[in-house]
């Protein structure tokens, strides 16, 4: 079932970018609002829909086509960015070259840096234990104690923050031993509308085709994503597949499919080999290789009553219980922990693709591990970036699609101009 609330407690730990000071988070009101408006629970109920909407407006919103998994994905190792030339979506491939500039960068993702803020805030919720550690079938997509674990520890890996390591690994063991989560048997199957909000999925941002009014002249309406057209082939003539035609963005590289063993089930489940299967327009940077997991179906859009494009029925998966084994997994090893627990989250994982046991871990083989699970997720390049291997890994390839380089200075995004000359106090990052 979906649930027509969508979750508002902004993508802080993805897209964070540098400049502003945190005192406006001191600002009192001039009023008292809270008093005066949220009497009644009708009143509560709109604020809490208002809280949440903000999170399905990045796919397209403020002019810029931006889901999330896709902006970090584009940077990082897995994807190329593709659409007609190296100008469609002129942002998306300076971004991949690490080249982005202020008047070239996708202003509906800019947030501030606030990390010790929100951490500590973040913590003395979590700490008061009000939330649900799931959520039942009529709240779908609201916030969870297990949705705020991940959020603690996606964030406290990234900062590398040492001394909060113990705390997120204990989130992580408590979601795990609350027994309300375990993985799907079916990679597969997740990425059907069948397998949204199933045993494995910690939290979701709800997208509905029925009924869905989101459109190009309105586009924070309520409604679908546009993530299955943007990375479905172009002028796709079906063949067996079932896959609907899209934009040709986002081709998966050949050495992406390369890296699964011939029996690692996440492989077709993640790569549609277009070229095998159908005809298709091949575009910039084409491989023949789509992104299975949000690919466009005939029926996707199926009900809605604006702008088809807009409007498919696909949750983008945010946390997996995969991702909170491999969490875990890497959280002990960091902080001294038994290598055997560590070990059996990763086989955990690796079962469930149908691939050999290990018999040993280490952090290395967690961040492959990590590699071949959430292709097309928006994890790699924040784990590159985390474990000092961007500068290594992020590098001119052989096809001169990359030209440039990561280097740290390249760590954050530089601030939109419209955000500078909005406020002079803003300090510009190094780009």
């Amino acid at each position: 079932m979906k649930s027509k609330i969508l979750f508002a407690f902004g993508m802080l730990s993805v897209f964070t970018l540098s400049g502003c000071s945190d005192d406006f988070l001191d600002l009192t009101p001039p009023t008292d609002t809270v008093g005066e408006y949220f009497n009644t629970q009708e009143h509560v109920e709109e604020a809490l829909v208002a809280a949440y909407n903000p999170l399905q407006w990045p796919d397209w919103g403020n002019g810029y086509y931006c889901p999330i998994n896709l902006m970090s994905d584009i940077m990082a190792d897995d994807i190329w960015v593709g659409g007609s030339s190296k100008t469609d979506n002129q942002f998306w491939h300076l971004m991949m070259n690490f080249e982005a500039l202020p008047n070239q960068t996708p202003a509906g993702l800019w947030t501030d840096e606030v990390y010790e803020n929100v951490i500590t805030d973040l913590k003395d919720v979590l700490d008061k234990n009000l939330l649900p550690m799931k959520a039942d079938e009529s709240e779908l997509g609201r916030v969870t104690q297990a949705m705020g674990y991940m959020l603690y520890t996606e964030m406290v890996m990234y900062q590398n923050d040492e001394s909060r390591y113990g705390q997120a690994l204990q989130y992580m063991r408590d979601i795990i031993s609350s027994g309300l989560y375990d993985l799907n048997p079916d990679y597969a199957a997740l990425w059907k509308e069948s397998g949204e909000w199933c045993q494995e999925s910690i939290w979701e941002i709800n997208y509905k085709s029925e009924n869905a009014i989101r459109s190009y002249d309105n586009p924070l309406a309520s409604g679908g994503t546009v993530l299955p057209r943007l990375i479905s082939p172009n002028q796709w003539v079906d063949g067996t597949a079932g896959v609907a035609g899209g934009w040709g963005f986002c081709p998966v590289r050949t050495e992406t499919y390369e890296r699964y063993a011939g029996n690692d089930t996440r492989r077709d489940a993640t790569c549609f080999n277009a070229a095998a299967n159908g005809e298709y327009n091949k575009r910039y940077q084409d491989t023949g290789l789509f992104l299975a997991k949000y690919i466009a179906t005939p029926d996707g859009n199926a009900g809605q009553k604006a702008d088809a494009d807009l409007n498919f029925n696909n949750n983008l998966r945010v946390y997996r219980y995969a991702e909170c084994l491999l969490n875990a997994a890497e959280l002990i090893l960091k902080t001294g922990g038994d290598q055997a627990e560590a070990l059996r989250y990763v086989n955990l994982v690796r079962q469930r693709a149908h691939i050999a046991t290990l018999e040993s871990v280490s952090e290395d083989i967690i961040i492959r591990e990590r590699q071949l699970e959430f292709v097309g997720e928006g994890k790699r390049y924040w784990d590159l970036v985390r474990t000092g291997k961007a500068p290594q890994v992020l590098v001119p390839d052989e096809y001169g699609y990359r030209t440039n380089t990561w280097s740290e200075s390249k760590k954050y995004l530089p601030i939109p101009d419209t955000e500078m000359s909005s406020d002079p106090n803003l300090k510009q990052n190094d780009y």
